[in-house]
Formats: C-alpha cells, sequence, structure tokens
C-alpha cells in the first residue's frame, strides 16, 4: 500500500544499493517494528497462496466473482513479495540495499495493489446488483470476453496512474525510501494528488459500491420474503389429491382424470421450482454477505492511512514515528484478511483447506528426496 510522507522522519537521499547506513538504533520498539512487519509479511504471502489455490477448486462461486477474488489475490500476493519482502530485508539491514529502480518497481506495486483491490471489490458489487436486481442483464455478464476486457482495464488503469509521477519526475525517482515504514512510497507531491487517490480509490468506489449494496440488500428481502410464502401457499401432492377425490370433479365427469393429472403435474413442478429460487436467494445472499464483510475490511484498514494522510498534507502535523509504522502496515493487513472472511463464510472453502494438507505434502516430498 501506500507510505505515509512524515514530517520528521529520516529517509534516504537516494534509493541505490550503496551502503546507506539508517541511524535507526536497535531498540525494543525497533525489534517490535520488525517481528509485527515480519508476520503481516508472513500472513500476506502464505494466505494468498492458500487462497489462490483454494478459490480456483471452488465450484460455489461464478466464474466472474472467482476471477476478481484471484485478481485480488494476485495483487495482494505482488504486494508481500515486492514490498514486503524487501521491506523486511531493509529492516534487518538498517539500509535499502537494492538498487534506486527497484525502489520505483516497489513503489509503483505498493500503490497499484490497493487500487486492483478497490476495483475489483466494486465490480463485484456491480455483478451482484446485476445477478439479484437486473438479471436481465446476465446475458452480457456471462460473456467471457466482458470479464477479460475489464481485468485486462483495471489492472491497465492502475499501473498508468502509478507510473505517471515516475514519468513526470525529472530522474524518475519519484518513490523513495522511508526507514520509518521500511517501504518505499507515494510522497503526495504535488499535493493534489493525494486528493485525486482519495477520490479514485476511496469515495467513488465507497458510492458506488454503497448504492449497489443497498439495491441488492432490498432486493433479496423481498424476493426471500415472497419465496417462503409461495412455497407455503402450494400445497403437498398427496394432500392436492385427497382434496381431489373428495370434489365433485372425482364424479361422473370425464375430465377428473386429466385435472388430477394436471394437478400432479403442476405440483410436481412449483414446489421443486420454489424451493431451488430459495436455495439459489440465499446462495445469492451469502455471496452478497463476504462482499459487504470484505468492502468493511477494506475501508477499515485504508482509512486511518487515508485521514493521516490528508492531515499531514494539510495541516503540517507531526506524528510519532511509531504511529507511522503501525498505520502503514495496518493498511497491509487488508491484503490477508479477505482468506479470513472467506473461510468464515463459506463452508466449501473450509471443506478444501481441511483436505489440502500441505504439511503431509511437504513431507512426502522430504521423503522422497
Amino acid at each position: 500500500m501506500l507510505c505515509l510522507d512524515v514530517v520528521n522522519v529520516t529517509s534516504a537521499p537516494s534509493c541505490s544499493s550503496s551502503n546507506v547506513t539508517s541511524l535507526t538504533s536497535v531498540t525494543e520498539v525497533y525489534v517490535i517494528k520488525v517481528i509485527i512487519a515480519l508476520l503481516i509479511t508472513f500472513l500476506i504471502n502464505v494466505l494468498n497462496i492458500v487462497n489462490l489455490i483454494i478459490l480456483r477448486r471452488m465450484v460455489s462461486i461464478n466464474n466472474t466473482v472467482k476471477n476478481l477474488m484471484i485478481s485480488m489475490s494476485v495483487s495482494d500476493l505482488l504486494l508481500g513479495i515486492f514490498v514486503c519482502l524487501p521491506g523486511i530485508i531493509s529492516a534487518l539491514l538498517h539500509f535499502w540495499p537494492f538498487a534506486s529502480i527497484f525502489c520505483q518497481i516497489t513503489g509503483f506495486i505498493n500503490g497499484m495493489s490497493i487500487g486492483v483491490s478497490s476495483w475489483c471489490m466494486t465490480c463485484i458489487s456491480i455483478e451482484r446488483y446485476l445477478v439479484v436486481v437486473r438479471p436481465l442483464g446476465l446475458q452480457y455478464r456471462q460473456r467471457s470476453w466482458i470479464l477479460r476486457l475489464i481485468l485486462a482495464l483495471i489492472w491497465t488503469t492502475n499501473s498508468a496512474t502509478f507510473v505517471l509521477p515516475m514519468l513526470v519526475n525529472e530522474k524518475w525517482t519519484y518513490y523513495k525510501y522511508d526507514d520509518v515504514t521500511f517501504m518505499c512510497g507515494f510522497e503526495w507531491d504535488p499535493y493534489w494528488m493525494i486528493y485525486v487517490a482519495l477520490l479514485l480509490y476511496q469515495l467513488c468506489p465507497a458510492v458506488v459500491s454503497s448504492i449497489c449494496s443497498v439495491g441488492i440488500i432490498h432486493s433479496l428481502r423481498i424476493n426471500l420474503r415472497v419465496a417462503p410464502s409461495t412455497s407455503r401457499v402450494t400445497p403437498p401432492l398427496e394432500s392436492s389429491l385427497d382434496t381431489l377425490r373428495n370434489s365433485d370433479i372425482m364424479e361422473v365427469h370425464s375430465e377428473g382424470i386429466a385435472n388430477v393429472k394436471t394437478i400432479r403435474h403442476n405440483v410436481s413442478i412449483i414446489q421443486p421450482r420454489n424451493i431451488l429460487v430459495e436455495l439459489k436467494l440465499k446462495k445469492e445472499a451469502k455471496v452478497t454477505k463476504v462482499l459487504m464483510l470484505t468492502q468493511t475490511a477494506f475501508f477499515i484498514c485504508t482509512m486511518p492511512y487515508v485521514i493521516t494522510s490528508m492531515v499531514q498534507v494539510t495541516q503540517s502535523i507531526v506524528i510519532t514515528s511509531f504511529n507511522v509504522f503501525i498505520i502503514s502496515w495496518f493498511l497491509n493487513c487488508n491484503s490477508f484478511i479477505n482468506v479470513f472472511i472467506y473461510s468464515l463464510t463459506y463452508q466449501e472453502f473450509r471443506t478444501i483447506f481441511k483436505t489440502f494438507k500441505l504439511v503431509q505434502q511437504i513431507r512426502n516430498v522430504l521423503r522422497r528426496h
């Protein structure tokens, strides 16, 4: 994610591989910071690898939502590999040991990851809205080329957004290493760029997702209220036949048998159809629940960073280095928290995870070698 531009923060003058030692001393606070960064980095990398494996095996999620979730997980994994891991190495060495161009790459991935996650969740909201509220649009949603085009636009647009600051910089070194957060991040120079980022990755996704969520919840409540009542109105097959036996239809009229067959056919079709509709609505409600939990977690993780950045840019308020570190790495927590949400809400996710005996597979590989 993006790093804070902090007042009174000692940063490396250039992100070169020269032995630029940091003035930060090894204290208890520094050790705690390294441990926190190690734990978050481990969770991001391991959980997203597991998430990618399990999502590809799940069948209870439609392909559109699944591919958008996979895209989010890929962007989070890129952040763990190219941003968090180099940050851990630089924290242990007390200086940035990589080349200047690599600092630009990590800063670029740092910003691109949050953009991809934000707009993938927005696209899932729109897809859920089309499924539940506007089912007539499913014929367009089910076309695979549209999904590929949307994913290409998400990745291309976000890549261009965070490459542009490097292109307009004289030395192409916009992103700089921050020895407080252990990451190469955004500097918000000029200051108006933070307003652009706020509009693109907070306000617009929040407005679109909120509108879609309200429409989805309203439609699901109406449909779930109608489906069970329709099922209760439809009588069971045997009781319908008993009623027919006692009615006047079963008397001398030759049409009686035809009526019995017609009602038998109608009852056998309507009742299972009502059950299937109710099950489908509950499935859509579960997917919507997962979406809302994911969006809530995203905004909880990103809002402290956004508020702090806005305050610093507009008010020039000094924030302690430890608080800056916590806010920056709490932002990174969004990159693995989705896995916990999927595991808590999807029974299939937990089932596949239990059958995915990673430790046993590692042992078998070690035994063979």
